[in-house]
């Protein structure tokens, strides 16, 4: 989740070497640990039996390789659609390049789905909202698709869960 929303979020991510790959650490001196070479091959994969690290580092080369194909992402304006205890939607745009990112820190999966308007929203300059209208996003992480339909979509978002939803 802190890596979605670091890499989804205004300003430039700072990665610090091991957090691609989870690697912890403790109270100082042990606050990072000597990076675990030996978990990569010579292709600078990791291997196979490292499953938990792969997962992180995988889901970071995604997070750059998204990053890397949307303006939006890099240099686009935010504005905040939904926010509460455990829930933040927000969208970025540059041009027309459209992410809607969903950073969900709940333990447990929506009890309902929550309904994302943005028809009111004074944020949100009229040629996006123009553009967002009856189309579908798709989520870059998972492939989920959300119609937009009357300038509103819904999310069922999983527990501990992020989207990076784009517009097609």
């Amino acid at each position: 989740l802190a890596l979605s929303f670091m890499f989804t979020i205004r300003g430039i991510p700072q990665l610090y070497y091991g957090n691609e790959m989870g690697l912890e650490g403790g109270f100082d001196p042990d606050n990072r640990r000597d990076f675990e070479w030996h978990k990569f091959n010579k292709k600078y994969e990791i291997l196979p039996e490292y499953n938990h690290e792969k997962l992180i580092f995988d889901h970071s080369c995604k997070l750059i390789k998204i990053r890397k194909e949307n303006d939006a992402l890099t240099s686009g304006s935010f504005v905040c659609l939904f926010v509460d205890h455990f829930l933040l939607v927000y969208l970025r745009h540059h041009n027309d390049d459209i992410i809607i990112s969903v950073i969900h820190n709940g333990w447990k999966k929506a009890d309902s789905p929550v309904n994302i308007n943005f028809s009111n929203n004074a944020n949100i300059p009229t040629r996006i909202k123009d553009l967002l209208e009856k189309k579908t996003l798709v989520c870059q992480l998972s492939g989920e698709k959300a119609d937009i339909i009357n300038s509103s979509f819904e999310i069922w978002p999983d527990w501990k869960s992020a989207q990076i939803l784009k517009l097609i």
